[in-house]
């Protein structure tokens, strides 16, 4: 991905600022969380200006979670949202990450959280900039995951079908 085109605009990634939510707790035995930190790792070692959003789940330094849970001894963009108690509340991060974004420098803001979508469709009518959704499930189609039709599926599946149609 060291370069993308949309219409006009063609910026190597490296002048490109990109910057990926997760609502995960970091750090966590979660397997999203291994995922998003090497993804961030990536994204830095071509040079991408990049900066993992998630959610704070220690008080350890950025630098020492990196070196003692991932084995990482280079400096990776971290910004943790520090919600406390409500750390797993959507809500309370979902607006906690709005307001750092809003008054941040981005181009490219990605999330695999369906839920914050409407807040990064908001971002971007406000003040510019390019959303991707990375799926994680895909619950429009519920025979494409091999699981039956529930209440839940089909919720998150209207949401897809609401939302993804607005971002890039």
């Amino acid at each position: 991905w060291r370069s993308i085109s949309w219409g006009s605009t063609n910026r190597c990634c490296a002048t490109m600022r990109v910057r990926y939510l997760h609502h995960g707790l970091w750090p966590s035995p979660s397997p999203t969380t291994t995922f998003v930190t090497w993804n961030c790792m990536g994204f830095t070692e071509i040079g991408a200006d990049y900066e993992l959003v998630t959610v704070a789940n220690s008080d350890r330094a950025v630098p020492e979670v990196l070196a003692t849970e991932f084995g990482i001894r280079q400096p990776l963009r971290v910004r943790l949202l520090r919600a406390g108690t409500f750390r797993r509340s959507h809500r309370v991060v979902y607006l906690l990450a709005f307001v750092h974004f809003l008054f941040s420098r981005w181009d490219v803001l990605i999330t695999r959280n369906l839920g914050f979508l409407p807040w990064a469709v908001l971002l971007r009518r406000l003040r510019g900039g390019r959303v991707l959704f990375e799926a994680h499930d895909f619950f429009t189609d519920p025979e494409l995951r091999g699981k039956a039709h529930g209440p839940t599926a089909r919720k998150q599946g209207k949401r897809e079908q609401r939302w993804i149609p607005r971002i890039d």
